[in-house]
């Protein structure tokens, strides 16, 4: 079903295989033309040229697959095309070159087709992630609203705690919202402005706080992003909290790759926690939400060090990583 177009070795064709060509002309109408007289579209036929001697001197008897091509139809449509070429030599010199041509057509269709698709569902994808953003945030500007009329400080810094935990899902979507990979998003740029978030939020009592974030060019996925959002949300906002009663000190937060591992360390230096306290069994919502997270969304392990401040490791398997 190929087309076989006999050239000479100047670029005249001299035979044809059908009797009606890929273009729609029949062989009378081909026969003795130069091949760049073809109706190419978009060519440029001086490099078109050159890319036929080049051939031609390199005098190779090997199939070269020479590139896909645009023809305009007898009838006016689009053709596309495969040419593949064959140098034929007698006595060792150059005497001929044979071009197969495949019809293409329907498959660069069908491409377009599932192209076109793809857009179409990107787009509607970042329309969702826009959207469940904003109501994301209207839900975290509504408890903002009513953490006004709260008069009770326990009340309100639990109001306060769910917001930024709902902030810290909105920032996914935020990003992946602006992200070329609507499947996956930057850790280093996700964890900064999760950090300095919640910095900001606690600015009361972090004045004399610094915050050093240590992150590895890695790309979470969303399933992987949001415990690993919340994780570092919780671990923060108790370091800012709790650890430093009237001193200064330093909270870091890091993620890097480990063998074949991904650990995520949110250390301070502060007062630490208290020798009676395990953080699996408190019944603090915020580490139990960190076990939770940890062990049951990551799939992962998590430890305490407590030889100087409060240090959590949680360490987990690559794949949970793109």
């Amino acid at each position: 079903s190929d087309e076989i177009v006999y050239m000479d070795r100047n670029g005249t064709i001299i035979d044809i295989n059908k009797k009606e060509t890929l273009f729609g002309y029949g062989p009378e109408e081909i026969i003795g033309k130069h091949f760049t007289e073809l109706d190419f579209v978009g060519l440029d036929m001086g490099e078109m040229g050159s890319l036929f001697k080049d051939v031609v001197m390199k005098g190779d008897t090997s199939p070269v697959t020479m590139m896909e091509l645009e023809f305009n139809h007898k009838n006016g449509r689009r053709v596309f095309a495969e040419v593949s070429t064959r140098v034929i030599k007698k006595k060792g010199e150059v005497e001929a070159i044979l071009g197969i041509v495949r019809d293409v057509t329907e498959r660069k269709k069908a491409e377009e087709k599932i192209k076109l698709s793809l857009k179409e569902k990107e787009v509607l994808l970042r329309e969702i992630h826009h959207r469940v953003k904003n109501n994301l945030q209207i839900v975290s500007s509504l408890l903002s609203l009513q953490s006004q009329y709260i008069r009770d400080n326990l009340c309100a810094d639990m109001l306060k705690e769910s917001q930024n935990r709902i902030r810290s899902m909105a920032l996914i979507h935020e990003k992946l919202y602006q992200s070329e990979d609507l499947a996956s998003i930057n850790a280093d740029e996700y964890i900064r402005t999760l950090v300095h978030g919640l910095h900001r939020s606690y600015a009361a009592r972090t004045d004399q706080i610094t915050v050093t974030i240590n992150v590895e060019d890695i790309s979470l996925r969303v399933d992987t992003a949001i415990p690993c959002g919340l994780i570092i949300n919780e671990l923060v906002s108790n370091s800012l909290k709790h650890a430093f009663p009237r001193r200064k000190g330093e909270i870091k937060v890091i993620l890097h790759s480990l063998n074949r591992d991904i650990e995520l360390s949110v250390t301070d230096n502060g007062i630490g926690l208290p020798e009676d306290i395990d953080f699996r069994t408190t019944e603090t919502l915020g580490l139990r939400l960190v076990t939770i997270l940890a062990e049951d969304q990551l799939n992962g392990e998590i430890e305490l060090d407590r030889t100087e401040g409060t240090a959590f490791h949680i360490r987990f398997k690559e794949q949970s990583f793109q």
